[in-house]
């Protein structure tokens, strides 16, 4: 996500981070860092275009315009604002204090190149956001320590709101007590009321949602229906509908519909398979 915002967001338009971006861009691991105090923030191809600069974009110029203006590959910081102007590339590389003359470490690539079109800006771009993901590596997180803070926050959602509060008919109300009740005697969960469904969690992750629906409860596990023992048949490939109703999660492999309390017994059956590891 931070490469891919360095390389296609408007970066001028937050002109304090774009600032703060470049100079460091400029100075990393530099011993005789540049004074990028004094310096300002240039658009190479610049944001008025002139004949020139049309010819050397192309056909699709407007298009490309529009697109590079103010992304990285074509920002640069120099003290030569007033007098780069929009010139053409060519001139702005010549003139006195150009891009040739530059001593901005930022400039390096620019002065090696005969055109400036979408394909330098891409490959500038793309060299100073890898050099970005040095100067701002990855934050590494402890898995423990999130995953942590994950159950304590399941926690307090499991005490703010009870199965009860969740509105179901009478026989859906009757069937998932009777589930409910011998679910929880399999092993600890953490059980969170969401807002048609409720899901039960072992540590931070979901392993079973029971939905109520007017005339029953539907069970969903994690489980391959080839994986399962199911001499009644009950369970149903949870992969072959588009879209579950009412369900909170993605990714359920079973399915599992309980219209009559004597199945209990078997719906249990089928999910300590899943959620019970021996």
């Amino acid at each position: 996500m931070f490469e891919k915002s360095l390389l296609q967001d408007d970066l001028y338009s937050r002109p304090s981070i774009c600032l703060f971006v470049l100079k460091h861009l400029e100075n990393f691991e530099q011993k005789e860092p540049s004074p990028v105090e004094t310096y300002t923030i240039e658009h190479i191809m610049p944001q008025s275009v002139s004949r020139p600069w049309q010819s050397m974009l192309g056909e699709a110029w407007e298009q490309v315009h529009e697109t590079w203006l103010h992304r990285l590959g074509n920002l640069t910081l120099t003290a030569y604002n007033s007098e780069y102007s929009n010139r053409p590339f060519l001139e702005k590389k010549d003139i006195r204090g150009g891009f040739n003359d530059s001593a901005v470490r930022l400039n390096g690539f620019v002065r090696q190149q005969d055109k400036w079109t979408a394909s330098e800006m891409e490959v500038r771009g793309s060299a100073l956001a890898n050099k970005a993901k040095k100067i701002w590596p990855r934050l590494q997180v402890d898995a423990s320590l999130v995953e942590e803070a994950e159950v304590r926050d399941l926690q307090a959602r499991a005490l703010s709101r009870s199965p009860d509060d969740l509105q179901m008919s009478r026989d859906a109300r009757r069937l998932f007590r009777l589930l409910d009740e011998r679910i929880r005697e399999l092993r600890d969960f953490i059980v969170t009321v969401e807002r048609r469904s409720i899901g039960y969690y072992v540590k931070s992750t979901v392993v079973l949602e029971v939905i109520p629906y007017r005339r029953g409860i539907r069970v969903l596990l994690d489980i391959g229906l080839g994986e399962v023992e199911d001499p009644d048949g009950l369970a149903r490939d949870a992969n072959d509908w588009m879209f579950i109703p009412n369900s909170a999660f993605a990714g359920w492999s079973l399915l599992v519909d309980v219209w009559d309390g004597e199945k209990i017994d078997a719906v249990v059956a089928i999910v300590r398979q899943s959620v019970v590891v021996e």
